[in-house]
């Protein structure tokens, strides 16, 4: 779009509206932020598989006595 084709000029007031809407959509992104952050955060530790598997402290179990759904003496 050409320049010349839009000659508004802002006013004093419009460029103070729209420094203050700038601030608030960063204020906004900003929190949104840290919110995920936090989430993050504050989720809980899962262990995986191996890590399980190297403790030593819960049976292993395999698979197929997992789907056989048997207990395993």
């Amino acid at each position: 779009m050409n320049r010349g084709s839009y000659p508004y000029k802002l006013t004093a007031e419009d460029r103070l509206l729209i420094k203050k809407w700038k601030w608030r959509v960063g204020a906004v992104y900003a929190a949104v932020l840290l919110m995920l952050v936090l989430i993050v955060v504050a989720a809980p530790y899962t262990r995986t598989t191996t890590e399980i598997a190297k403790s030593g402290n819960e049976p292993v179990l395999s698979s197929a006595a997992m789907a056989d759904r048997r207990p395993v003496r």
